[in-house]
């Protein structure tokens, strides 16, 4: 036994605390050592694993196993027969015991995919993870699409639908809630769909699952463009400041963000007298030079022209 000191506990009977209070890692209890009242069964043990230098060493000190993810169609929950024709013992099975273990693996792998749901999280999860890896999106970006196409398959959104459709608009949707700094245009192309149906699915989404989208911070877009086109840091810094008063004078509600950031750019490099045409700036946002243009036409109308270093804009 041990003093439960990593453990709040109190006893209800005698309001003591500390050094009254006792850990039975064994039976897996929290009592209190003067009236004997259970506390806690069953902990939970917040230490780490034991060290492993090997993947070998990490699969034989691990005490538990891969966490539940979404974005498995089973969520990492299925029973899995190991293909190897041996025992735990490392001793070869004989004829009849391998032609078993086939049988079982081959009824095993059915019964996973028996139900229409299943085979329908397993092709949308297969879609899923091929453009999270073609958008090189975070762990939590993929798993938050996994969560949002779940519960429209829940709510019978899918049936009659385009599955990769309805996965692209889960993919779109879980990086605007996320504020990620990716557009519809880039999940088009890592799908390839067309705009119009990713549209349509994503539009519903956001009405049948009544989600709130947040607006998108178009200062985040502003350092995704500056390190494709290369811009120093010192630019980048007063394009946010361009930004930051577009902003205050209400010039970015309704514009696309990717425009917006890269017109703030292309100013503060006429400013900084920093190298970088508007094809370029272009290019990286994913818009095109027209928009651009009317984009930079509007910040230099309407943002200060008196403040320092904004006489050059007359050469933009």
């Amino acid at each position: 036994m041990m003093l439960a000191s990593s453990v709040r506990a109190q006893c209800e009977r005698d309001d003591r605390t500390g050094r009254d209070v006792i850990e039975d890692p064994e039976a897996g209890e929290v009592f209190c050592v003067r009236c004997g009242l259970v506390l806690v069964q069953r902990p939970i043990t917040l230490q780490a694993e034991r060290r492993a230098f090997t993947a070998e060493e990490a699969q034989q000190r691990s005490r538990t196993g891969a966490p539940s993810r979404f974005s498995m169609y089973d969520k990492g929950l299925s029973t899995v027969i190991d293909p190897a024709a041996r025992d735990a013992y490392g001793r070869v099975l004989s004829a009849q015991t391998k032609a078993t273990m086939q049988r079982l693996r081959r009824l095993q792998s059915r019964s996973n995919l028996n139900e229409s749901v299943d085979r329908n999280l397993f092709q949308a999860m297969l879609h899923l993870n091929r453009i999270a890896d073609r958008m090189h999106l975070p762990d939590t970006i993929r798993q938050r699409a996994a969560v949002i196409y779940r519960k429209a398959l829940a709510a019978d959104l899918v049936r009659g639908r385009s599955i990769l459709g309805t996965v692209s608009a889960s993919v779109y949707a879980a990086c605007r809630s996320s504020e990620t700094p990716r557009t519809l245009k880039e999940v088009v192309e890592a799908t390839g769909m067309p705009k119009k149906a990713v549209a349509r699915h994503y539009r519903l989404l956001i009405n049948s699952l009544d989600m709130k989208m947040p607006y998108p911070d178009t200062f985040r877009y502003l350092s995704k463009i500056g390190s494709k086109v290369d811009v120093s840091m010192k630019t980048q810094a007063l394009a946010r400041q361009l930004l930051t008063e577009a902003d205050e004078k209400k010039i970015i509600p309704g514009k696309d963000p990717n425009g917006i950031a890269a017109a703030s750019l292309y100013l503060a490099c006429v400013i900084e007298n920093e190298k970088c045409t508007q094809e370029e700036l272009a290019k990286a946002a994913n818009v095109t030079e027209v928009g651009l243009r009317n984009r930079i036409r509007e910040l230099r109308a309407r943002l200060r022209p008196d403040a320092p270093g904004r006489a050059h804009w007359t050469r933009a």
